[in-house]
């Protein structure tokens, strides 16, 4: 469970982590890893696949990181 007071608020009964704060979490663990899975992304923050899609689909388009089918790669990555 994420406990940061400042990135998050309780919601429903639930954490709610600020999208700017849980993008960057997003870049660490894909720059750390080198490739992040949605569903790894979605059960660590507890959101759906629509949010981590869309969540990736702007931090590519801000060049921070690669997106790629089922996932994000970190930006200049090679698998060779």
């Amino acid at each position: 469970m994420i406990h940061y007071k400042q990135e998050s608020k309780i919601v429903n009964g639930r954490i709610k982590i600020k999208p700017e704060y849980r993008r960057e979490r997003i870049i660490f663990y894909c720059s750390n890893s080198g490739f992040v899975t949605v569903k790894e992304i979605a059960d660590y923050f507890e959101i759906s696949t629509m949010t981590v899609l869309r969540d990736l689909r702007i931090l590519h388009k801000q060049g921070k990181l690669v997106r790629v089918h089922g996932g994000a790669l970190k930006k200049g990555f090679n698998n060779d």
